[in-house]
């Protein structure tokens, strides 16, 4: 379901960046906007990603080397992982403090 982030949600996630480091693929700009949720044409259900990869330096090193390009692959989604946190505990404090101004009222 859309905007409910738990568990099954991250271990998916895992299983996910997990996978295109096996694949070698090359990311660039990892972040939950490219980052889908759905059904493939063949009606096959998982996480998709939808921009952000293909080998864009000039040298192009993570894409020649599979153990850099995962060290660099799983430092990205942990970024991604902790700014997605951060705005969880967030939106968690405002919807607090929200409650607790409208009980005053």
């Amino acid at each position: 379901q859309q905007g409910l982030v738990d568990d099954v949600f991250f271990g998916q996630l895992d299983e996910f960046f997990a996978d295109l480091a096996d694949a070698h693929v090359v990311l660039h700009d990892v972040s939950a906007s490219n980052i889908a949720c759905g059904q493939n044409a063949d009606g096959k259900s998982g996480l998709f990603l939808i921009d952000g990869f293909g080998v864009l330096p000039l040298v192009p090193v993570y894409a020649w080397s599979k153990r850099l390009n995962r060290k660099r692959i799983q430092r990205k989604y942990a970024d991604m992982r902790a700014a997605m946190a951060r705005r969880a505990r967030e939106a968690a404090l405002r919807a607090a403090a929200q409650d607790g101004s409208q009980t005053q009222v």
